[in-house]
């Protein structure tokens, strides 16, 4: 089961972007340490609510998901 309690941008240490790319993740896909926590929280709470899905563990497939998405929220 996917956790949503204390979520922290820091805790995503597994797709980490050095200071270059952090800047273009922001000026591209508006991704905000803000953002990223906020979309990650309710990516995670749709799967955690449908049973047909199954996604692999660990927020770095979800931030993948979001940033191909631009962080439309759309899913």
């Amino acid at each position: 089961m996917l956790k949503t309690d204390n979520l922290r941008y820091s805790d995503i240490s597994r797709c980490p972007l050095d200071a270059e790319w952090q800047q273009r993740a922001a000026e591209e896909l508006n991704e905000t340490p803000e953002v990223l926590e906020r979309e990650l929280r309710a990516l995670k709470q749709l799967v955690e609510n449908d049973t047909n899905l199954s996604v692999p563990e660990g927020d770095d497939f979800l931030v993948r998901f979001l940033r191909a998405r631009k962080y439309r929220g759309t899913f």
